[in-house]
């Protein structure tokens, strides 16, 4: 568009069923005891005309548009914007429980909404061979609604029990100036700056019967970046990457230094070494309810004294081997954690709000791993072999009586296999996945805390034991004709 622009809109919205995959209705019968969360056989009376019935209804929409504009032969400007919203809405109904909160039928109707908007403008600019910039302003938010209204009939009319809205969001204000420099020999040499604003608010409303309860809370903090990167090459032989980071986060009044590293070696022509080395730091940290399925799914909270800030420390080493037709590389990674922390109990705003001293303990992580891979570039048949070693294991004092366990999503072992080429003019693809299970708790050592409701505890042995491992396979063939 305008002979110097384009622009790229893509739209998609779901159409909105309470049909679900054999899978998902297989789970749910699974989650609901077959008979809709049990009540019938745990709290029903068997003298009394009893039922039960939950439904589900899901949705999602999803919008993205980038436009693009060459204003010289200089400068090149982007905006981009991506939006998407999912919707989930349950209705649950108990026909004839005396004991539901003395009422003989409940009505419980939920709906939960997540909403992500992000915006960003670009501006590219090449002033010379030897300098350039990038400026960038950017918006993400997310939103999380939840309400929920429980009723019950009362003299033919409905008469409601309770109400409960929950309302989280997140916002992220940024600007960023990068500039690069081409001055010096074998040199690239660039600066940058950025200044993030982040916003979070909780806000709870519940009602039952006559009373109120409201819960409020905001965080705001500006995170300040600076860095410096240099990288250069000495001898066609050498490349180093180097760079040096400091943020400083003014809810904590803190500085952090993150330094950062990159080298590679050539051995020979076809022979190099890579090593590299950085420190990172998390300021914003999502604290799950594992056992909660509507609100909180992605609660949002910000480093404070209550919350600490993870760093983490990154080391990488490999061996690169290229020919013509082939590559081989090798590569071992650790990660160290410090101030990882895992939340173990409910958290509310409420709870955050009660304690004046740090209510998270945090605790250690160690990821360790080995990464090799074998391509094939050309020949009638093209593709890859990789293997991958992987061990992730957390130290929390809240955890498994203190003593290291492996992290929900580790996998010890993963092996792939990809094929691609052409047979008697047919183009085939296949692949094939070997994967180990992930940890998990199993039921001996797990139980249900009397008068706790339905918090899940375990007994210390948290995920002790492994699913089965498994595989996959994938196989394609696509034949073309030419019909006239």
């Amino acid at each position: 568009i305008f002979k110097k622009g384009s622009i790229i809109i893509n739209y998609r919205k779901s159409r909105p069923s309470n049909q679900f995959s054999k899978v998902y209705e297989s789970i749910e019968k699974y989650m609901t005891v077959d008979n809709k969360f049990n009540l019938i056989t745990e709290t029903g009376e068997e003298n009394i005309d009893q039922n039960t019935e939950y439904d589900l209804f899901s949705s999602y929409e999803d919008f993205f548009n980038r436009f693009s504009y060459l204003i010289n032969s200089k400068h090149r400007a982007t905006f981009t914007l991506i939006n998407s919203r999912d919707s989930i809405f349950e209705d649950r109904d108990y026909y004839g429980f005396s004991n539901i909160l003395e009422s003989d039928t409940t009505y419980i109707e939920e709906k939960n909404s997540f909403e992500n908007l992000g915006k960003s403008i670009n501006l590219y600019s090449q002033w010379n061979n030897k300098y350039s910039t990038q400026l960038s302003i950017s918006n993400y938010s997310y939103e999380n609604n939840y309400s929920s209204t429980q009723s019950s009939p009362q003299s033919n009319n409905i008469s409601i029990v309770g109400t409960a809205n929950k309302f989280h969001s997140l916002s992220d204000h940024s600007i960023r100036f990068i500039q690069q420099y081409r001055n010096m020999k074998n040199h690239n040499f660039s600066t940058g700056f950025e200044e993030t604003y982040f916003s979070t608010r909780f806000k709870n409303k519940n009602t039952e019967n006559s009373s109120l309860n409201t819960s409020l809370m905001a965080q705001n903090g500006y995170l300040y970046s600076f860095f410096i990167r240099n990288s250069w090459s000495l001898k066609n032989r050498w490349k180093f990457d180097t760079g040096i980071r400091y943020s400083y986060f003014d809810i904590l009044d803190k500085l952090y230094f993150e330094p950062r590293i990159s080298i590679i070696h050539k051995i020979k022509q076809n022979l190099s070494l890579e090593l590299s080395y950085g420190k990172h730091s998390q300021f914003i940290h999502k604290l799950v309810k594992e056992n909660n399925s509507n609100f909180d799914i992605n609660s949002m909270f910000l480093s404070s004294s209550k919350i600490p800030t993870i760093l983490s420390e990154n080391f990488q080493y490999g061996i690169h081997w290229d020919k013509n037709d082939y590559n081989v590389s090798t590569t071992l990674y650790l990660k160290r954690l410090n101030n990882f922390f895992k939340s173990k109990w409910p958290f509310s705003i409420e709870e955050y709000l009660s304690y004046n001293n740090e209510i998270i303990y945090p605790g250690y992580g160690k990821i360790k791993g080995l990464e090799i891979q074998f391509r094939k570039k050309s020949g009638i048949i093209t593709g890859w072999v990789s293997y991958h070693n992987s061990n992730t294991k957390y130290q929390l004092s809240d955890f498994n009586e203190g003593k290291p366990f492996l992290a929900d999503y580790d996998k010890n072992h993963e092996l792939k296999i990809v094929m691609l080429g052409q047979i008697f003019n047919t183009n085939l693809s296949a692949s094939w996945v070997f994967s180990s299970g992930r940890p998990f708790t199993d039921l001996e050592n797990l139980y249900v805390e009397s008068g706790s409701g339905y918090e899940i505890f375990s007994k210390g042995k948290y995920n002790n034991e492994r699913v089965k491992s498994s595989h996959h396979l994938d196989i394609s063939l696509v034949k073309s004709l030419e019909i006239s």
